[in-house]
């Protein structure tokens, strides 16, 4: 459990009740159903991660980024931004610039382990953003898979998660959530 004041006062130490529910479901149409209609406050997800020992779980991470090698600013491209003589190129370091930021992704995946047990939660950080360029038209989102999607084992959802820019899961759950006001 994290042990920081600053994070417990805003953070009080609990496993989030929704989550938790979400998580007790074992039937895949129930999971469906209920994810159909759960909105998570971002407050929810941060405790789940936290305190997951408090749900009876172990919490474990992966955390990837893609960035494409031809994507990459190279000693040419930062010299048109530090020498002068170069200042006329400018549009061509921001067209690079841009491409990088428009192919490149990070991926954050978070397991929810118990005995008998496992859940997970993943998201980019396109999927997290409330405009463009999300692909979900409720915005922001958490995908959500567990145990009883037959297809996918424990064992396999790290490279299904990270061998590639695109993941190999195609029937995630889209859950929605809502971001905590500053």
């Amino acid at each position: 459990m994290i042990d920081i004041p600053f994070f417990a006062d805003h953070f009080p130490p609990r496993f989030p009740e929704n989550i938790g529910h979400l998580f007790s479901l074992t039937n895949k149409a129930a999971v469906i159903k209920y994810a159909q209609r759960l909105v998570l406050d971002s407050d929810d997800v941060v405790c789940a991660i936290a305190y997951a020992e408090l749900g009876g779980y172990a919490h474990f991470r992966g955390h990837y980024e893609w960035q494409p090698e031809d994507a990459q600013l190279t000693q040419d491209d930062i010299d048109i931004v530090r020498k002068e003589d170069r200042r006329h190129e400018l549009g061509k370091f921001v067209g690079k610039l841009n491409n990088l930021f428009r192919t490149r992704k990070r991926l954050s995946a978070h397991f929810f382990i118990k005995p008998s047990r496992w859940h997970l939660l993943y998201f980019t950080l396109d999927d997290m953003t409330e405009r463009g360029p999300n692909h979900w038209k409720y915005g922001s989102h958490l995908h959500f898979i567990n145990d009883l999607w037959p297809l996918y084992k424990l064992e396999e959802m790290e490279d299904r998660l990270f061998r590639q820019r695109k993941t190999l899961i195609g029937d995630s759950l889209h859950i929605r959530i809502k971001s905590r006001k500053p």
